[in-house]
């Protein structure tokens, strides 16, 4: 009896060790991103800040202090976050410089960025900078905008460990309500 498992045992090892099956380990899965055909808006206003804007109605307002002019739009299905601030401003040098100290926050993802562009814009309530910044970074849309009294930035952030190659359907879809978003802007 013996004799018929060691046979058993040492055939098992034996017929195991011929296989030519891969054993490389399968790669990560990509998660399963699902964008809204349509999408629907809210208008955002209080009395501290001097604009109005729309934003995307999946989208919930978590920072909005009676105090400052700073808010939070947070995207919880797609792991995101807008973040917006105005600036009051009383000269054109005063832009500038706000916009410098903005423009150097944004080259400051060049460590990790492949390529950053500037796309400048003008629409009825003012004229603005957008960049958008490729390779594995977390943010990858930053705007600048503004008017002769004022300046507002908008920051999208990521808060995912998935790479930006797997996010570009979403980070399409953010740089499309973004763009609608900073053009429905209004000036108080």
């Amino acid at each position: 009896m013996q004799k018929y498992i060691l046979s058993f045992f040492m055939l098992f090892i034996f017929a195991a060790c011929g296989s030519e099956e891969d054993t490389t380990p399968r790669p990560w899965g990509f998660a399963r991103i699902e964008l809204p055909a349509k999408v629907d808006y809210k208008t955002f206003s209080n009395t501290t800040c001097p604009f109005t804007l729309d934003y995307p109605a999946m989208g919930e307002i978590t920072r909005n202090q009676a105090d400052s002019c700073w808010l939070d739009i947070d995207f919880p299905k797609y792991g995101c976050k807008w973040h917006i601030s105005n600036k009051d401003i009383t000269s054109t040098k005063d832009k500038m410089a706000h916009y410098e100290d903005f423009r150097k926050l944004v080259y400051k993802h060049s460590k990790k960025a492949s390529n950053i562009t500037e796309l400048a814009f003008k629409n009825a309530q003012g004229e603005g900078v957008k960049f958008e910044i490729y390779g594995n970074v977390g943010s990858p849309i930053e705007v600048f905008f503004s008017n002769p009294k004022h300046t507002m930035t908008l920051d999208v952030y990521f808060n995912t460990a998935m790479r930006n190659d797997s996010l570009e359907p979403v980070i399409g879809f953010m740089k499309k309500e973004v763009e609608r978003t900073i053009a429905s802007v209004k000036w108080k």
